[in-house]
């Protein structure tokens, strides 16, 4: 039985840090998108100069995929039964698929083209920062949201073979309950 902490305790140390129980709330809030835009873009903003630089960004995206690791693992876990027999893989494909992923959006390749989508559709100044404007413009924007949520699932696709579409429908769910 998977608790609350185990979801989103990311780095596996059995406690949640401040960055992970930011992140679990919002998830799990329905609030305002500008507010969780805000609070995510302050808990990211380490140095508080008002901008997200390129470590900032990694930083930033090393988290989110540990987090979307947590959430996938945990969908397909707890709806195992259902992605098994929807998706006719069994316990030792779901759980080779799930390692395939894991180790995918964790690589450093993953969390570089991660942050050039990010750039892509947040800096629209072009400086190779984003600042918090920026941010919350592009996280309040649904369709540049979605846009993103979908370049992310396609960096996937490779490495899920015939569940593609169940990862990308988990991506999907894991953004759009992130916004």
């Amino acid at each position: 039985q998977m608790c609350i902490r185990d979801r989103f305790d990311t780095d596996g140390d059995g406690s949640l840090s401040m960055d992970e129980f930011v992140i679990g709330m919002s998830l799990l809030s329905k609030g305002d998108r500008a507010v969780k835009a805000e609070l995510n873009f302050s808990v990211t903003d380490r140095n508080n100069d008002g901008v997200l630089d390129r470590q900032e960004l990694v930083q930033l995206q090393r988290k989110t995929m540990k987090a979307f690791k947590a959430s996938l693992v945990a969908g397909f876990k707890f709806g195992s039964r259902e992605t098994l027999k929807n998706f006719n893989l069994s316990k030792v494909e779901l759980d080779e698929l799930l390692r395939r992923i894991g180790e995918c959006v964790q690589s450093d390749e993953f969390i570089e083209k991660a942050v050039k989508l990010c750039l892509k559709y947040c800096d629209s100044n072009g400086d190779g920062k984003i600042s918090k404007k920026e941010y919350i413009s592009w996280f309040c924007n649904t369709e540049a949201t979605e846009a993103f949520q979908t370049e992310i699932s396609s960096l996937l696709l490779p490495f899920t073979e015939n569940v593609g579409k169940a990862v990308s429908i988990e991506v999907k769910k894991f953004f759009r309950n992130r916004n």
